[in-house]
């Protein structure tokens, strides 16, 4: 029980304490309403009346006695008379002091009783502790909730982020298979293989004649994807066309690596070898390298049949007469024709006068 205060839990219903200690002045007496100094006045030496602030039920009522420390109530003078009331006084005030210093004490951190190395708080709540700054510090219940709301809005957020981070790994894996479904509806997937052998590649496998792309003149085809399709018949189509100059393109791209490409003109007459497939290029377009295992997209385009030829145009019109040229020189003399038919006798003549031959030939 302690010797210098008192402590009451207030009803709410009254301001009149009582005070259930000594005291030599009513000066050393002091009351606090929940650690707060309060305002009083006294009925008695045994009562006080609290003026301020107005009590409210449960609040924390402390009446306590707080003897002089500092200055004596008795100075001793040589040659002076001793009397009781002084030495009684001057011992009161030491006695005084003394309860007071260990109601304080018992109301103190202390020692643990059991021998352990820490303090006891007595069941008793520790108040007005700053923020922790260092690793040791004692907490205060306002940073612990801090700490606590903190821990909790960071779990909250980490929650969230879990969820938002599922939905992320479902929504890219929805637009991967979307993607790869509209690749496929335009590009077939294969793995490269960087030998530079014409024979089988290997199951979803493509492989180039040469290591340098604007040197490649035939690429070999799996007859099946890295998606296990059979894409043989659509491979060996692309010579179908009537255009033998120019059959089709191959386009290839590597995976996440657009960059990274090569568009081939088929020119000639691809080979059929049952489980793979061997096509003649020419370089168009490249760009970046392959490297063996990459995951590349294949898309195949066939050029059009040669065009029906076209109607006949109409005639022109006849041209303008061309200047008379020079007259040539006169060719050889031809060989003398047949003697042609003896022509009809002629009417005979009218009668001449006779000669003198005529005469005598008459005789």
């Amino acid at each position: 029980m302690a010797n210098s205060k008192v402590t009451y839990t207030a009803d709410g219903t009254t301001q009149v304490f009582a005070v259930t200690f000594p005291f030599i002045s009513r000066s050393h007496v002091s009351i606090t309403v929940n650690g707060s100094a309060a305002t009083f006045t006294w009925n008695s030496d045994s009562e006080i009346n609290i003026t301020s602030p107005t009590i409210v039920s449960a609040d924390k009522v402390i009446i306590k006695r707080v003897t002089s420390l500092t200055t004596r109530l008795v100075d001793y003078v040589d040659g002076s008379n001793l009397s009781e009331s002084d030495l009684d006084l001057d011992s009161k005030q030491a006695f005084y002091l003394a309860q007071e210093s260990i109601d304080d004490g018992d109301s103190h951190l202390a020692l643990d009783l059991s021998g352990a190395d820490s303090w006891d708080g007595l069941s008793k709540k520790i108040t007005d502790v700053a923020t922790p700054t260092a690793t040791t510090d004692v907490s205060n219940k306002a940073y612990v909730d801090a700490q606590i709301d903190t821990s909790t809005t960071n779990a909250d957020n980490a929650a969230a982020s879990a969820t938002a981070a599922a939905t992320s790994a479902s929504n890219a894996s929805t637009t991967e298979t979307n993607v790869t479904n509209i690749t496929g509806s335009i590009a077939w997937k294969y793995t490269f293989d960087s030998s530079t052998t014409m024979a089988d590649p290997g199951t979803g496998e493509v492989r180039f004649d040469n290591a340098t792309l604007g040197s490649v003149a035939n690429m070999a085809f799996d007859a099946l994807t890295a998606d296990n399709n059979d894409i043989s018949d659509l491979i060996a189509s692309i010579d179908d066309g009537t255009n033998n100059s120019h059959e089709g393109f191959v386009t290839v791209r590597k995976s996440g690596a657009p960059s990274t490409f090569a568009v081939y003109a088929v020119t000639g007459a691809i080979t059929d070898s049952t489980g793979w497939l061997q096509v003649p290029v020419t370089h168009i377009s490249s760009g970046g390298t392959f490297s063996n295992a990459d995951i590349i997209y294949v898309g195949m385009t066939r050029s059009g049949n040669l065009g029906a030829t076209g109607a006949t145009g109409a005639t022109g019109p006849t041209g303008a007469t061309g200047s008379v040229g020079a007259t040539g020189p006169t060719g050889p003399t031809g060989s003398t024709g047949p003697t042609g038919a003896t022509g009809p006798t002629g009417a005979t003549g009218p009668t001449g006068e006779a000669t003198i031959g005529d005469i005598i030939a008459l005789g």
